[in-house]
């Protein structure tokens, strides 16, 4: 056996790294989550098992019932016991439990160091433990990360939560997960979905993202440094299927060529395929690059994200034709870029409908091939070098002042008067 897909594990500043940390409820009725507490509900330090066996005993005990389902972490210490997260599966006596697998190795484990329950105190635990179909909550607070980590485990959710888990944070509230010069990887073929936290640091990337079925939601990721080239998400991997990103936020820091995400399609040369990705309600900003494709790119879809202030090109995408399938991008807004706002090198069939493209140095839409079919319709293109390169304008855009409210103060709804004013956004939602 092993631990169980349905595990909700807790992490807390308050709690302990030597603590169980997680819970299943296997006897409903019966079992009690110890694991949303600080503390461990039971300590051991005479631990015995003999070799091959699943059952786990203390002379000094205090095994209950209700500690069923909950994890126990037996850490270094006695003898021949490999330190771990072990599941509760069965209770014997106030002496001796069940485990969902043997705790040791090489010969019969004696004094054995355990904890039963109790909240653990770092997210980089559960990313090293958890197993598939796992759930981790982080409350709101500081965690700061201690080296690289790599995910575990495909197909997991980790979600941040305010004073309760039922109360959704937002600014500040959100846990800040700070990850200083380190990064968080996640394997080929990991689902994974992030909920409601901040991420910082000042690696190349904050996250380097491979396989498919990816989910961010009310997100801030900031890279902190300030040279080279520098991501929020990178995705480094072939096929990209699944991703859908909402609601967050990605900040850049000035001297650094940076980039909000970027997917180059794989390390070892990737096909381009990545499929459909899906972006709404974003904040892109004070970037060079927003979003930033080198090899392929399968009818992203950008609807009600805004970009401002982007260092060269708010959306830039290099395809190869035979993997191009162009754009959508519907009631975004755009603000302020060095060059372009969309700069698109081998998509077709894009369709660019109900935006406003607002202070492109060079010109608010580029194609890198003249003639290319673009549905360009119902924009509005203000104050751009120019309107479109190597593209179409269709009869019914527009060309006045959006009427920002306070692009300076990171507001861009639109203000009364706007001719824009039936495509309002409220960018800050929960970032």
């Amino acid at each position: 056996m092993a631990l169980p897909a349905g595990l909700t594990w807790e992490v807390r500043t308050t709690g302990n790294a030597n603590n169980g940390g997680a819970y299943i409820d296997l006897i409903p009725g019966t079992s009690v989550d110890y694991s949303q507490q600080n503390a461990s509900q039971l300590s051991i330090t005479d631990g015995a098992c003999l070799l091959a066996s699943v059952t786990l005993t203390s002379v000094i005990g205090g095994f209950t019932a209700g500690m069923v389902g909950n994890v126990i972490q037996i850490r270094a210490g006695g003898a021949n016991f490999v330190a771990g997260f072990y599941t509760i599966v069965l209770f014997n006596s106030a002496n001796s439990v069940n485990l969902d697998r043997t705790p040791v190795a090489a010969g019969n484990g004696t004094g054995g160091l355990g904890e039963v329950g109790g909240a653990l105190i770092s997210p980089e635990t559960f990313i090293l433990n958890g197993v598939a179909g796992n759930l981790c909550y982080v409350k709101s607070g500081n965690y700061n990360f201690t080296a690289n980590r790599i995910f575990g485990a495909a197909n997991i959710r980790i979600f941040g939560y305010d004073t309760a888990r039922n109360i959704v944070p937002t600014g500040n509230n959100r846990p800040l997960i700070d990850l200083l010069t380190f990064f968080i990887t996640t394997n080929i073929g990991t689902g994974l979905t992030f909920e409601n936290f901040r991420f910082t640091g000042s690696a190349a990337q904050l996250l380097l993202c491979k396989g498919r079925d990816y989910v961010f939601f009310n997100c801030r990721f900031i890279n902190t440094n300030n040279a080279g080239t520098r991501r929020c998400l990178y995705f480094d991997t072939a096929v990209i299927e699944g991703l859908a990103i909402m609601d967050c936020e990605f900040i850049g820091t000035a001297g650094a060529d940076s980039r909000g995400i970027e997917y180059a399609g794989g390390s070892g040369g990737g096909t381009g395929n990545d499929q459909s990705p899906f972006f709404t309600f974003n904040f892109f900003h004070d970037l060079t690059y927003g979003y930033y494709v080198t090899l392929g790119d399968r009818t992203p879809a950008f609807i009600k994200n805004t970009f401002a202030r982007m260092g060269t090109t708010s959306i830039y995408i290099i395809n190869a034709a035979s993997n191009s399938e162009g754009i959508l991008a519907l009631f975004n807004s755009f603000y302020s870029a060095g060059s372009y706002h969309l700069n698109l090198q081998g998509d077709i069939h894009n369709l660019v409908y109900g935006n406003t493209f607002d202070s492109a140095a060079i010109s608010a839409l580029r194609d890198s091939v003249a003639n290319r079919m673009w549905h360009i319709e119902n924009n509005d293109f203000w104050n751009n070098g120019a309107s479109v390169v190597n593209c179409v304008l269709d009869y019914d855009n527009i060309g006045l002042d959006p009427l920002w409210v306070n692009p300076a103060g990171d507001d861009f709804n639109f203000g009364p008067g706007s001719p824009n004013i039936d495509q309002a956004l409220g960018i800050k939602l929960g970032v």
